[in-house]
């Protein structure tokens, strides 16, 4: 899949360059994700000190569910929208290391540079969109790797995996 980015000026003064978000929606999302079980490995590089507030992913039903992972005021964070209610798990400092979350039935786990966060009990609404950063709060570096994995990997799986 390939998608279309900001317009690079290539001429002329030195413009700012509009933040990438990209969303993958219908069959080019629902042709590979699972919905009630999988999960998502995410590995960037940031250009900024870590204390900012930046998502890296969500996956997105509507205003009122969805599933990301970011960073809060330097925090490593996954939070659970689910109706009106929030879930999070956190995990301290956030590492420049991949990161995943897996959810089920049940619930969504988590793990950040070899650290793994638990898991937390809830309901995972049908997602129908993943989005790659977030207009408000991008990423400010670049994505080096995206995977899916379609099936709940267990916690000491994630934490390996996001080893470096």
């Amino acid at each position: 899949m390939s998608f279309p980015t900001s317009y690079i000026k290539t001429e002329g003064s030195q413009v700012t360059r509009v933040a990438d978000v990209a969303q993958i929606t219908g069959d080019n999302f629902s042709e590979w994700y699972r919905q009630g079980e999988g999960s998502l490995y995410f590995d960037c590089h940031l250009f900024e000190p870590i204390p900012y507030n930046y998502y890296f992913a969500r996956l997105y039903k509507d205003p009122s569910n969805w599933l990301s992972f970011r960073t809060l005021a330097g925090d490593y964070r996954v939070t659970l929208r689910e109706g009106g209610d929030y879930y999070v798990l956190s995990g301290g400092n956030y590492q420049q290391a991949p990161s995943m979350i897996t959810y089920f039935p049940g619930g969504f786990g988590s793990a950040n540079a070899g650290n793994n966060y638990g898991t937390q009990d809830s309901y995972i609404p049908n997602f129908n969109t993943l989005q790659l950063t977030e207009s408000s709060n991008h990423l400010n570096g670049h994505i080096k790797k995206l995977a899916f994995y379609p099936k709940r990997l267990p916690n000491a799986v994630l934490q390996t995996l996001t080893e470096e």
